[in-house]
This record gives structure tokens, C-alpha cells and sequence, in this order.
């Protein structure tokens, strides 16, 4: 029922993406586990732990971070959907995020600071192969 439901509103695929991003965790019986990637330039396999992996996976979780901030944004009312229809414009979660990237100074800042900090993780993750050639 409640999946037909969620069909019928057109929010299955939302509802899919959100609980694929929450299973993302580093799983107890994966952690000891390493993955092999050639590596072109060193000429051999790169080993990466399974650990580190799964928690750069995490960090799509900040995907959920734009339509958290939609929903407390005063666009999100239902006076201003209200609104929106008269104009014929729709309220998304993305139109949200535009308009508080254009004017909003502190969540241009907080969206710069957390881009910068997950994607040098990320590069710190891949930059430190463990076991090299191995």
C-alpha cells in the first residue's frame, strides 16, 4: 500500500534514491576487505581499503543537504506555492538552491566550505593507496 501510494504521487524514485543513499555505511563484514585498481602510471594495482571507501560513499549524503535547506526556506509555504501558481512558476528544491546561492552570502560560504572539505577527503582517500604494487 504504501509503495503504491508513493507511485501514485510520483515519489517512488525519490523515496528509492534517499533510502540507497542511508544503506551506504561502512558495513561490519566489508571493512577488512580491499579493493585492487590498476594504476597506469605506477604500472601496478593500487589496493584501497574497503573502509575508506565506504565512507567517501557517505558523503552523498550531503546530496540531501539542498532540499533540507528548501524546506526551511520561507519559499516553501504554502502562501508562496500558492503564489507560484498565479505566476506560473514552479517551487523546487532546485530553484530553492538558486535563489539562495544568488543571495544568500552565508549559504554560498557553508556550500563552498562543505564542496571543498568532501571533495579534499576524497582526494586524500585516493592519494593514500595502501599496500602499492602489492
Amino acid at each position: 500500500e504504501f509503495l503504491r501510494r508513493l507511485h501514485l504521487a510520483g515519489r517512488h524514485g525519490t523515496f528509492l534514491f534517499d533510502a540507497g543513499i542511508q544503506l551506504l555505511l561502512p558495513w561490519p563484514f566489508l571493512i577488512n576487505n580491499t579493493i585492487e585498481v590498476w594504476d597506469d602510471v605506477l604500472g601496478a594495482p593500487s589496493r584501497y581499503s574497503m573502509l575508506d571507501l565506504l565512507v567517501l560513499t557517505m558523503l552523498l549524503r550531503l546530496l540531501l543537504l539542498p532540499r533540507l535547506a528548501a524546506v526551511f526556506h520561507p519559499l516553501s509555504s504554502g502562501n508562496a506555492r500558492i503564489w507560484a501558481r498565479f505566476t506560473n512558476q514552479e517551487i523546487d528544491t532546485w530553484f530553492v538552491v538558486r535563489l539562495l546561492l544568488n543571495d544568500s552570502v552565508p549559504f554560498l560560504l557553508a556550500f563552498w566550505a562543505v564542496s571543498v572539505l568532501a571533495f579534499s577527503y576524497a582526494m586524500f582517500v585516493f592519494e593514500r593507496a595502501y599496500n602499492i604494487g602489492v
